[in-house]
């Protein structure tokens, strides 16, 4: 792994049917074994509600289980709620949120959250 410079775009996505979630937890887990701090984890978090909760919630779960607290983490595409912001600053200090240029729909719930992401923290890309 001497050339690899980052892990990714792994994740979750629930947007796929149902059938493939649990066949999506247990790679997710076998990937994130290969996770290490120095190099970032860019994370795919889809869930089929607006704001991906239960599923944003699952994965931060299997992160905070399966990587150190100091993992560089790169959420990709972010379009979540503050507490998803909160609770992945809260877990990985050194957790970043991408906002794409979907931001330009988001609702009140999301430009709250992407208000509350610390300037340090935030990344644009142009990932529809």
């Amino acid at each position: 792994m001497d050339g690899v410079i980052a892990l990714g775009e792994i994740g979750l996505d629930q947007k796929r049917p149902e059938r493939e979630w649990g066949e999506q937890e247990v790679m997710f887990v076998k990937l994130l074994e290969l996770a290490c701090p120095r190099r970032p984890v860019i994370l795919h978090i889809r869930g089929r509600d607006t704001y991906s909760c239960g599923v944003s919630a699952l994965a931060l779960r299997l992160m905070r289980e399966n990587v150190s607290p100091t993992q560089k983490i790169h959420l990709h595409c972010f379009a979540g709620t503050l507490d998803q912001v909160l609770g992945w600053s809260a877990a990985f200090p050194r957790c970043y949120f991408s906002i794409s240029g979907l931001a330009a729909r988001f609702d009140e719930v999301q430009k709250s959250a992407v208000r509350g992401i610390p300037a340090d923290r935030q990344l644009v890309e142009t990932d529809w």
